[in-house]
């Protein structure tokens, strides 16, 4: 017959070992926790503003940026080499376009990009998303698509209309590494804003 001593010590035993687990459980999720925060990229950004081109927009910091290259009405934003050998740098680049008033709907002026696209790549394009999205606080658009010239390159092109002009912004990657900068530059798309 079991002795009523044994009871306190049973019921301390089991408080000890569940304490433990529950620590043993705590410590295992501020564990994962710290492990899935370390794999999260957190790129730091800069503001660039440009009222010339009337238009501010944020890029990480880490990139370099060329104004007007070679009287190109452009601004271009590039990442740094991957490494000695990276011989095509993935790059932003926002331009600016007259658009005469039939072609000022959204819908008319994505119409007439995609066409234009499609005539400059022939059939070596395929596009892989088409769909609406506000940018700078308008209606635009955003395209993914994929090219060959002549190794795969991968696109995002967005655009939305201000008045009479069109603001497109690019993000031009070798199909391989479009995914290493994609989130940047989307993010780049999401930051325009109009001076």
């Amino acid at each position: 017959m079991p002795s009523g001593s044994d009871e306190p010590l049973r019921g301390s035993r089991i408080q000890r070992l569940s304490r433990f687990w529950g620590r043993l459980v705590l410590l295992g999720i501020v564990f994962l926790i710290v492990v899935i925060l370390s794999l999260i990229k957190v790129t730091p950004f800069a503001v660039y503003q440009n009222p010339k081109f009337g238009i501010q927009i944020k890029y990480p910091d880490y990139w370099r940026i060329l104004e007007y290259p070679e009287g190109v009405e452009a601004i271009v934003f590039i990442s740094p080499p991957e490494d000695e050998d990276d011989q095509f740098f993935e790059n932003v680049n926002i331009t600016k376009k007259p658009v005469p008033p039939n072609k000022r709907r959204m819908e008319y002026f994505t119409e007439d990009a995609i066409r234009q696209l499609r005539g400059v790549f022939d059939e070596n394009i395929e596009i892989l998303q088409s769909r609406s999205m506000s940018i700078a606080e308008r209606p635009g658009h955003i395209l993914i698509f994929k090219g060959t010239s002549p190794e795969p390159v991968k696109y995002m092109h967005a655009w939305f209309i201000s008045g009479d002009t069109a603001y497109i912004i690019t993000y031009t990657a070798m199909e391989r590494d479009f995914d290493h900068y994609f989130r940047d530059a989307l993010d780049m798309v999401k930051s325009v804003r109009l001076l």
